[in-house]
């Protein structure tokens, strides 16, 4: 009990509307202050070298067709990519490939190649486009008997550093 009231009284004695207690609750402490900006700066300068090191890739998109050659053995798909993209596809660019038939959330992607870029310009109302040629592993159409799959083809064309993604207009 005796204690309980020597706490009241200590308690009553200060006053929270004085200058002093102002001054001490209203101020942050320099030495906070300036942990609090190195870590901050050290945190940016962190994530700013991350950039340097990460990179992601750059696709070129474009819808695919899929069918089976002429000896009913292998499947070939083919990509229409419009003129001002084709100069920026090579022979061997990984293709990822997204069927409409097939989900992607259900059956994930297809991984191939582009195996041949035909250099003939094709035009079908009022669209121009090049045909980007692709071949599919026997495995990867396992007992599959549907004809003329569609999807979307993504052709990666580069690999591009993230500070350069975000800091270069080009």
């Amino acid at each position: 009990m005796k204690w309980d009231k020597i706490k009241m009284e200590n308690n009553e004695k200060i006053e929270l509307r004085s200058k002093e207690v102002q001054e001490l609750i209203g101020k942050v402490p320099p030495k906070i202050v300036r942990i609090g900006i190195g870590v901050l700066f050290v945190f940016v300068t962190a994530i700013i070298i991350l950039t340097f090191f990460l990179e992601l890739p750059v696709y070129i998109k474009g819808p695919i067709k899929i069918e089976k050659d002429s000896s009913q053995i292998n499947y070939f798909g083919y990509i229409k990519i419009l003129p001002k993209d084709i100069i920026k596809i090579k022979i061997n660019n990984p293709v990822y490939v997204n069927l409409e038939q097939f989900p992607e959330n259900e059956y994930g992607i297809l991984k191939t190649n582009v195996s041949k870029i035909n250099p003939e310009l094709i035009t079908k109302n009022n669209i121009s486009y090049y045909n980007v040629q692709v071949k599919f592993k026997k495995k990867s159409f396992n007992d599959i008997k549907i004809m003329g799959l569609k999807g979307t083809a993504e052709i990666e064309i580069e690999r591009k550093k993230i500070f350069y993604k975000f800091f270069n207009s080009k």
